[in-house]
């Protein structure tokens, strides 16, 4: 239901980073990608990027280049937040 709403903030003219998602669980966060994905699908090179926990992170991350929506777990941004902290 929130899709719509972000999705109504969204400059599609400009392809940068424009909104973070944070989700508790992966199931919802594979959830939002795909619905959001279907609700963008007319919009040439617009990427949701899901981060989400049981999944090679870096593999992940490789393809944040041109990321406009990024879908992420709480637990993913702690980790990434402790890997932060002990670099």
């Amino acid at each position: 239901s929130f899709s719509l709403a972000l999705l109504e903030q969204v400059d599609f003219d400009s392809l940068s980073f424009q909104a973070l998602i944070m989700v508790p669980t992966r199931e919802l966060a594979k959830q939002i990608a795909t619905e959001m994905r279907k609700l963008t699908s007319f919009v040439a090179n617009f990427k949701v990027l899901t981060l989400i926990g049981g999944e090679s992170l870096r593999q992940q991350q490789a393809n944040f280049e041109q990321t406009v929506i990024l879908n992420i777990t709480i637990a993913i941004i702690a980790f990434i937040i402790f890997e932060l902290i002990l670099l």
